[in-house]
């Protein structure tokens, strides 16, 4: 599981309805759902995994989960300068999220799953689950609005 922290320094989310006009505007628009990355965010060494679930926060804030459709790719389509990944999202796995970073930082480590914090941390934190999957399943699918 990965958790990606949109940032208010990205043109895409100055504002919470510039996050809401993306998941439900501008991604559904672009090919296969590209979330672009910009350098420095997700490597190659520790990058998305294909069906990889994901939590995007906004300022602390849970807002949407999904599930990844591709894994890092490299961008041809835009200039690489600014954004020289992407992955794909599965458009059809968005759905709004709830709670907060640091609910989910509880969660995790009264699970036992993640001890480093989240709430905190400036990187998008990758939570492994190579042993835990069902547990990490269940605590994606606690933090959809509808669960």
């Amino acid at each position: 599981m990965r958790i990606i922290k949109l940032s208010k320094d990205d043109p895409d989310f100055k504002e919470g309805e510039d996050v809401i006009n993306y998941f439900e505007n501008k991604l559904l628009n672009r090919n296969k759902g590209k979330f672009y990355l910009t350098k420095g965010k997700i490597g190659k060494k520790d990058g998305i995994l294909l069906n990889e679930p994901i939590i995007f926060s906004y300022q602390k804030k849970i807002v949407y989960l999904a599930r990844a459709a591709s894994t890092v790719q490299p961008n041809d389509a835009l200039p690489s300068n600014n954004y020289p990944h992407y992955f794909d999202i599965d458009l059809d796995s968005i759905l709004l999220g709830k709670g907060t970073l640091g609910e989910l930082e509880k969660d995790l480590f009264e699970r036992g799953l993640y001890m480093k914090k989240i709430n905190g941390s400036q990187g998008w934190n990758k939570i492994p689950h190579e042993s835990n999957d069902r547990e990490i399943e269940t605590v994606w699918d606690s933090y959809k609005l509808n669960s």
